[in-house]
C-alpha cells in the first residue's frame, strides 16, 4: 500500500494536476483579493503586534497538545517514546506536508522516528492514527459550525455535539483496531476517548490563537472566533486529503474564504483564510526550529553518554 502510494506521488501527472489545481486556487483567491483590496488596505492599516505574537505562542501551545496525541498513539504501537521526542519527530516531519503528496509526511516519521528509538511500524501508525483523529474532529466542527450557521439553538448544538463526538470515538476506535491488525497495539474506547481530549485541547488553544490573530486586526469576538476555526478545520479536512495540492495550498483557503463568505464581510471572507495561511507557516517554521533544537540536545546527550561509557 505505502509502496503504490509512493509511486503514485512521483507520477509526473499527478504533480502537474497538484500545481494546476493550486495555480487555479490561487488564482480565484487572488481575483477575490483585487476586488476587496482598497477595504482590505484599510482594515489590515493597524496590526496590533503584541496579540499577533501572542497568537502564535499559543498556536505552539496547541502543536504541543497534538504531539500528546502522537505520542499516545505510538505508545500503543508499543515504542517508549517522550512527549518531547513525539514532538521531535512530528514536526520535523511536518515539512513533508509542503510537498504534492501525502506520503513525505509519513517518510519524514519513519526516519525521525528511527532516530528516536521509534520503530517505522510504530511511527507510521502515531502519524496514520494522529491523521484518522484529526480528520474526525475536522468533521465534527465543520458540521457543528454548519448547524450554527443554520440557526441550530446552543442546546441542540450541545446535544449534535455529543452525539458526533461519541461516534467519534467508536469510529476512531474501530479504524485504530484494523490498523493495529498490522502489527500494532490498538488503544481501547477509553484510551480513544482521552486521545480526543488532547485533540480538543489542541483545537480550543488553535481557536484562541485564532481569536488573538484575527483581533490583531479586525475587531472580532470569541463566538465569531469559534466559528472560523470551526470552518478553518472543515476546510483544512478538504484541503488535507486533495492529495495533489501540497499542504492544501489554495484549495484549502478557497474553501474556507467560501465557507466564510456567508457570516462576514467579503474583504474579510477573503483575508482570513490568506493570514491562517501566513500564521501557520511561521508557526510550522518555528515548532520545527524547537523540533531540531531538541532533536540535537537528544544527540548531544547521546554522545556524552557514549564518551562515558
Amino acid at each position: 500500500m505505502g509502496a503504490k502510494v509512493r509511486r503514485l506521488a512521483r507520477h509526473p501527472a499527478a504533480r502537474v494536476l497538484g500545481l494546476a489545481l493550486t495555480a487555479l486556487a490561487l488564482g480565484v483567491l487572488v481575483l477575490r483579493l483585487q476586488q476587496q483590496l482598497d477595504s482590505l488596505r484599510a482594515q489590515t492599516a493597524a496590526l496590533d503586534a503584541w496579540r499577533a505574537g501572542a497568537a502564535l505562542g499559543v498556536l505552539l501551545l496547541s502543536y504541543a497538545a497534538q504531539a500528546r496525541v502522537w505520542q499516545g498513539l505510538a505508545r500503543h504501537a508499543g515504542a517508549r517514546v517522550s512527549w518531547r521526542d513525539a514532538f521531535g519527530v512530528l514536526y520535523l516531519a511536518q515539512v513533508g506536508k509542503y510537498l504534492p503528496g501525502l506520503v513525505w509526511g509519513y517518510l519524514g516519521a519513519v526516519h525521525w522516528g528511527a532516530r528516536a528509538g521509534v520503530p517505522a511500524g510504530a511511527a507510521t501508525y502515531a502519524q496514520v492514527g494522529l491523521v484518522v483523529t484529526e480528520s474526525a474532529a475536522a468533521l465534527i466542527l465543520g458540521a457543528l459550525a454548519l448547524a450554527w450557521i443554520a440557526g441550530l439553538s446552543l442546546a441542540l448544538l450541545t446535544a449534535l455535539g455529543l452525539v458526533l463526538g461519541g461516534g467519534a470515538v467508536l469510529g476512531t476506535a474501530l479504524a485504530l483496531r484494523w490498523l493495529g491488525r498490522f502489527g500494532a497495539g490498538a488503544p481501547g474506547t477509553a484510551s480513544v476517548a482521552g486521545l480526543f481530549v488532547w485533540i480538543a485541547v489542541h483545537w480550543l488553544a488553535f481557536g484562541l490563537g485564532y481569536w488573538l490573530l484575527l483581533g490583531a486586526l479586525w475587531p472580532i469576538t470569541l463566538g465569531e472566533a469559534a466559528l472560523a476555526t470551526a470552518l478553518h478545520a472543515a476546510a483544512w479536512l478538504v484541503g488535507y486529503w486533495t492529495l495533489v495540492a501540497p499542504s492544501g495550498l489554495g484549495v484549502r483557503e478557497l474553501v474556507q474564504a467560501t465557507l466564510l463568505a456567508p457570516v462576514l464581510p467579503a474583504p474579510l471572507a477573503v483575508a482570513v483564510p490568506l493570514l491562517t495561511r501566513v500564521w501557520l507557516t511561521v508557526g510550522d517554521a518555528l515548532a520545527w526550529a524547537v523540533a531540531a533544537g531538541l532533536a540535537l540536545r537528544r544527540a548531544r546527550a547521546a554522545l556524552d553518554a557514549g564518551a562515558r561509557g
